[in-house]
């Protein structure tokens, strides 16, 4: 477990850049989470989709109304195939691959809490040049304290371009 400074920096960058990453044009499709446990609540958000091709990740991320956000990074072998990917937790584990990684972010009556997968699972599918997902992570809050069963999906979102990333195309 980090101590808590590292905590809160790295509850800081996580909600920086889930609102850095949902600025600006929005993708298409949907993405609903909803979790349950130290705290209950729900989601629903456009996705902002990106494929990173250089580093071979595709980040999915959603704010709603800067209250809340969820966001997943599915990192494929070689390629972004269809298929289960097992989530870790980023804050522990080196990225796996194939694996996925979530974090959400959301406000209580009394403070910001942000959480990380553990473990888990995600399910892609693709449609052409749309993908959609369900998944299933327990999450962990990044002081360690509280855990919350996170599960959702998103459907019909369109990877765009990785900010400076020169390798655009999603292969197949």
């Amino acid at each position: 477990m980090l101590p808590t400074a590292p905590r809160i920096r790295l509850l800081a960058s996580l909600v920086a850049g889930m609102v850095m990453a949902c600025s600006g044009p929005e993708g298409a499709g949907r993405l609903d989470a909803r979790w349950v446990g130290s705290d209950t609540g729900a989601f629903a958000g456009t996705p902002k989709v990106t494929w990173c091709g250089s580093i071979q990740r595709l980040e999915v991320t959603a704010v709603d109304g800067n209250d809340a956000a969820v966001g997943l990074v599915i990192y494929p072998v070689k390629e972004l195939r269809t298929g289960r990917y097992e989530a870790f937790d980023p804050g522990i584990d080196s990225v796996r691959r194939p694996g996925v990684a979530g974090a959400s972010r959301f406000f209580t009556e009394q403070a910001v809490k942000g959480f990380q997968s553990d473990s888990g699972e995600l399910e892609l599918e693709r449609s052409g040049t749309t993908f959609s997902a369900r998944f299933g992570f327990r999450m962990r809050s990044l002081e360690g304290r509280d855990t919350v069963r996170l599960s959702g999906r998103f459907r019909d979102a369109v990877p765009g371009p990785c900010p400076g990333d020169t390798t655009t195309a999603v292969a197949s």
